[in-house]
């Protein structure tokens, strides 16, 4: 079998144009081994350590309501029935990381592709919530923090000249 690929390989180098095909080959396929190598170190380097989390803000800017006082930093005071947004602010982002939200009350929304940002609905009913955030980044290291939200039972009792 190897006689048989020397000669074929022979009669090639013999016809010029086969010869500057093979050649050509040649070169191009040590071309892009070179460039694959040099393309494989340049890749990004995997992080050393977790993501970070700075904060987790909750807000209403898209709800048109005030019923949110933040009370430490990571405990709220919310209105029963309303929608909130939870944002999950990482130190750094250059590389990617992927966001997974749960909650032992209410409901999540807006969670297509589970990014850093994602809307919660408070319960009907009045109490305590906790919402936990998990960052994981390309190396599988994780981090996460968890929101105690005290949902209460009259919110304009409660967020008195709130608009």
């Amino acid at each position: 079998m190897l006689d048989r690929l020397a000669g074929s390989v022979r009669c090639a180098m013999q016809d010029r144009h086969r010869r500057y095909i093979m050649v050509s080959l040649l070169v191009v396929g040590i071309l892009l081994l070179v460039l694959g190598v040099e393309a494989a170190g340049r890749g990004p380097a995997l992080p050393q350590e977790p993501p970070s989390i700075q904060a987790v803000l909750v807000t209403t800017d898209r709800h048109e309501h005030c019923y949110v006082k933040q009370l430490d930093t990571l405990e709220f005071k919310v209105g029963r029935e309303q929608k909130y947004d939870l944002e999950c602010v990482v130190s750094d982002t250059r590389l990617p990381l992927s966001y997974q939200w749960s909650c032992d009350s209410g409901s999540l929304s807006d969670i297509t592709g589970l990014g850093s940002m994602i809307t919660w609905t408070a319960p009907d009913t009045s109490g305590d919530a906790t919402v936990t955030v998990t960052v994981t980044d390309i190396a599988g290291q994780m981090a996460s923090e968890t929101l105690t939200i005290s949902v209460v039972y009259c919110s304009p009792c409660t967020f008195k000249g709130c608009g």
